[in-house]
């Protein structure tokens, strides 16, 4: 009991300065951050948690058009593992630095539905030009 305590402690702590962001600031660079604990295992429970809070907010919102922009074939470890490893091959990408997480899902969710390679282009550099716009307001 005690380790449960202390672990949801450790992790309630680690994970506090995400909920602080707003969601367009949830970008490649908390993305980044959350691999940036030296201690490999836990980022990837960062990341999981992150994806797997996004995933259960979807289902849970009940909303049909909502799910339809989400790629949601699939359940468990392995479905969190491809989603994770997609996301951090597309921040890979410098110049997908400033697209949230949350657009980031979507165009992923489109790859894996197997849109065109066109497409996706298109999609991102949409996607880059509108965060371009929203990160030159502030």
């Amino acid at each position: 009991m005690k380790k449960i305590i202390v672990t949801f402690t450790i992790l309630c702590f680690f994970l506090c300065p995400i909920y602080a962001k707003n969601t367009f600031e949830q970008n490649g660079e908390l993305w980044k951050d959350l691999s940036a604990d030296p201690d490999q295992e836990r980022g990837k429970l960062a990341k999981l948690m992150y994806v797997r809070g996004i995933y259960d907010g979807i289902a849970f919102s009940g909303e049909k058009d909502l799910k339809k922009m989400f790629y949601i074939e699939g359940e468990g470890k392995k479905f969190y593992g491809n989603l994770i490893e997609a996301l951090d091959e597309f921040y890979s990408d410098y110049r997908n630095i400033n697209i949230s997480v949350i657009q980031a899902l979507v165009i992923i969710s489109a790859e894996l539905r197997g849109a065109k390679k066109e497409k996706i282009e298109e999609l991102k550099e949409e996607t880059r030009k509108m965060n371009l716009e929203k990160a030159t307001i502030k």
